[in-house]
Order: structure tokens, then sequence, then C-alpha cells
């Protein structure tokens, strides 16, 4: 997704910071935020499928949490990950940067359509930039 781009210090963080190796797990949504969960009678059912992925389940944690986790409160995120389970924290906190890279890299090409989202970019290359080695 950023091949296109000029090298810089951004790029190369996102890059450094997707590749990083996450213990193995199983079948993920890969963007498991509350806003691709629709509520139906029959109960909650998730769509926008094109990043299923293989994982651990703390990346799905790390989709629906990264919000809350990088500044913006999130109540309902931090109740829905209360209601997930039992899940690692650590494994949780390897994974919030991998996903958190691919969301920055993909507001990064956004933005040449949409300007507009140059400010939501910037907030979260301001998290990532904690997580550099």
């Amino acid at each position: 997704m950023l091949r296109p781009f000029a090298p810089s210090d951004d790029v190369e963080l996102l890059c450094e910071l997707a590749s990083r190796e996450l213990p193995e797990g199983q079948a993920l949504h890969g963007d498991a935020h509350l806003y691709n969960c629709i509520q139906t009678p029959a109960g909650p059912i998730w769509h926008d499928l094109e990043t299923a992925c293989r994982g651990p389940r703390e990346y799905d944690l790390a989709a629906l949490l990264l919000s809350d986790r990088s500044g913006d409160s999130d109540p309902e995120a931090r109740i829905a990950a209360a209601a997930y389970g039992n899940y690692d924290e650590d494994v949780l906190d390897q994974a919030l940067p991998v996903y958190a890279a691919w969301i920055a890299a993909s507001f990064m090409v956004a933005v040449a359509r949409r300007p507009e989202a140059a400010p939501a970019l910037e907030r979260q290359l301001q998290f990532l930039r904690r997580f550099r080695h």
C-alpha cells in the first residue's frame, strides 16, 4: 500500500510496525471495530470482511480498542472488550501498533483523494511514533 510514497520517516515507521510478527491464531475479521458490526433482530452480524485474516484474537481487539487506546475515549468499545472474554493484554499491546499502522497507511492513501483525512492521519502517526524502536 505504501510503495507509491516517497521514502520518509513516517513511511518507514508504518512499514516497520506493520511487519511485526504476531503469535499464531485463528480466523479473524481483521477490522473488528463497532462500525463494522450491524445489530439485527437475530443478533449482531459482522460485515466489511475484505480484511479477514488469521492471527491472535487480540488483533481484532486492537481494532475494537484503537480509538480508546490512542486517546479518544470510547466507553462502548471498552464494554465490548469486557464482554469478549479472556485475552492476553501483552498480545493486545503487541497487536495494537500493527493494526494502527494499517489504519494509518489507509489514511495516507486516502489523503490524496480526501484531504480532509489529513488530521486523522497525523493523529494516528503521532500515536504510532511512540512505538518506534
